[in-house]
């Protein structure tokens, strides 16, 4: 069974960030998951549903990690609320759950499923995460078609502002 990493953390909401909901991580767990080399993890706040994420600098050796405002409403957390966090080695191939629209759609499209990987493992996170951020399967199969038509027309060329453009053309 794959090492876990447990820790409190309290729920900060800081807009010099990027991301503004974050919760810091101990020093003592950031060095326990870098000399695992662990990079990508499955993250469970107060025991609900893991999901992907990955530790993020803050600078001048602080680190968090970042939930965003769906995340927070289903959990029901506030800002100063102090959790439990329990973080676990991902070592699924993507990072993340693969939609099943891609997989569909390699199998019968090698064109595209070698354009997907030829990317970097970040862009197909990025990528996937589009797929599976929508509930609605007739949207999910239409974003995963434009995705995998916009990596042929472009030759494997992944332009963001491009996509998003078609995808609200579409």
């Amino acid at each position: 069974m794959a090492k876990s990493y447990s820790l409190k953390s309290q729920l900060i909401k800081d807009d010099a960030f990027l991301y503004p909901l974050q919760f810091y991580i101990t020093d003592y767990i950031v060095q326990a998951l870098k000399a695992d080399k662990v990079k990508r993890l499955q993250i469970s706040i107060n025991e609900h549903d893991a999901f992907a994420g990955s530790l993020l600098s803050g600078g001048q050796h602080q680190y968090y990690i970042k939930i965003n405002k769906s995340q927070l409403k289903k959990m029901a957390l506030s800002i100063g609320e102090t959790v439990s966090i329990k973080l676990s080695p991902d070592d699924s191939e993507y990072g993340m759950p693969l939609p099943q629209e891609f997989a569909a759609i390699w199998e019968i499209d090698d064109e595209a499923n070698r354009y997907f990987h030829e990317l970097t493992p970040g862009k197909q996170r990025n990528l996937i995460y589009i797929v599976n951020s929508v509930k609605s399967l007739d949207i999910r199969i239409r974003k995963a078609t434009i995705i995998m038509e916009h990596l042929k027309i472009n030759i494997g060329k992944l332009d963001f502002k491009v996509l998003n453009e078609s995808m609200k053309a579409r």
